[in-house]
């Protein structure tokens, strides 16, 4: 019986050994897949940091582009178009605010001192409502080209809108008007 024990005890030894070799291997291969989960981890959190920065840039370049979209619409709504060397046409199209009113001031100012016209004609055939912006852009416009030596035509003015004009009680003495810009034109270069 003896032998019989001693057998038994070999085989259970036996037995040990192998479940500790097999927990050690399975210790190894648990200590692996946490280094190599550990390793997609961090990669995973570098290609998320990257993709934040990308979508941060991407926002960042979005935004400009739509604030030279905007620059360059405020800037194409308010040309300034010379039509002889001493006459210039500004074709107002649309609704004018405040934003607008001042950039159309300014790009006038800025036409009459680099192109020196004796006429400035600000044609407002595209400007469905007229109300007290257009009235006191009007006004200011003329003020300003005035000082500078140039005289300022207004045309496009239909019923409605002359109507609207001394309704608002806008005194508009010193600006020549016409009906049609074809008019107004034909009475700039029959003046020059």
């Amino acid at each position: 019986m003896s032998n019989t024990n001693s057998e038994n005890v070999a085989e259970l030894e036996a037995e040990l050994e192998r479940i500790r070799a097999q927990v050690s291997t399975l210790e190894q291969l648990l200590e692996v897949h946490e280094e190599t989960a550990l390793v997609q981890a961090q990669k995973l959190e570098r290609a998320l940091q990257d993709l934040q920065e990308q979508s941060s840039e991407r926002e960042r370049l979005q935004e400009e582009l739509i604030r030279r979209q905007a620059a360059a619409l405020i800037e194409l709504s308010t040309p300034l178009i010379p039509i002889t060397d001493t006459v210039v046409v500004m074709p107002l199209i649309g609704p004018v605010d405040t934003q607008r009113a001042q950039q159309v001031l300014e790009t006038m100012l800025q036409g009459v001192g680099q192109h020196g016209p004796s006429m400035v004609i600000l044609d407002i055939t595209g400007v469905a409502v007229v109300d007290t912006h257009i009235a006191d852009l009007l006004l200011r416009a003329a003020h300003a080209v005035r000082l500078l030596g140039t005289q300022i035509m207004l045309t496009g003015l239909r019923p409605e809108v002359a109507a609207m004009l001394v309704s608002l009680d806008v005194d508009l003495h010193d600006i020549i008007t016409h009906s049609t810009l074809q008019k107004g034109i034909a009475t700039a270069l029959a003046h020059k």
